[in-house]
């Protein structure tokens, strides 16, 4: 004998179908990175380059006003004034008088009647008169102008910061440019548009 549901027991039925979680299943979207992805994000970083030079080619004391920092090739301290003198590429920072310490090394141009940069240590601060004495071999003391300072001495440069040196004179910003251009070109036509070789159908 075949038994039928009350309407009740209907209604009952539905509504507890209706409370059955139904689930939407979405397909993921992967991203993937492929060879474009890759030379823009290059371009990127070569434009950025570039223009960090510029700031520095085209400002005024190599940039160190607006970037608070540069690179100048320098006169260092370990040296004899009597013997021939090699220079350094150095990194420096902007003068900060808050900041500036007895044995702190500063940069000052010109020294010895040269056209160069001398790397000297710091052994007295007259805020007062607006000088600062510093001395090259801690032998002679040399009293100068604080506005003569053109920066304070950090560290030797290294490899990264000695190319970033070499880009600041004309020669090797335009190489540096050409060099960017170049190299994105060859391996835009060689590699990322290079189109795949059509497969022979076979029968």
């Amino acid at each position: 004998m075949t038994e039928y549901l009350s309407t009740d027991e209907l209604l009952n039925l539905i509504k507890k179908q209706s409370e059955i979680p139904t689930y939407n299943f979405k397909k993921k979207v992967k991203f993937k990175i492929n060879r474009k992805h890759i030379f823009w994000f290059a371009v990127v970083l070569a434009i950025f380059h570039i223009l960090s030079q510029s700031i520095t080619f085209f400002s005024e004391n190599r940039g160190i006003n607006t970037l608070g920092y540069t690179t100048v090739l320098a006169v260092p301290m370990d040296q004899e004034l009597d013997n021939e003198l090699t220079a350094i590429v150095a990194r420096i920072k902007k003068l900060d008088l808050e900041t500036l310490m007895i044995g702190d090394k500063v940069i000052i141009y010109g020294k010895y009647g040269s056209d160069f940069y001398w790397i000297e240590e710091v052994i007295a601060i007259d805020l007062e008169q607006n000088e600062i004495t510093t001395t090259f071999d801690g032998l002679l003391a040399n009293t100068v102008s604080i506005d003569e300072i053109e920066g304070v001495y950090i560290e030797d440069a290294n490899f990264l910061q000695l190319l970033s040196y070499i880009s600041t004179n004309t020669r090797g910003y335009i190489i540096l440019i050409l060099t960017y251009a170049l190299v994105l070109s060859a391996v835009y036509f060689l590699y990322v548009n290079k189109k795949p070789k059509n497969k022979p159908l076979t029968s």
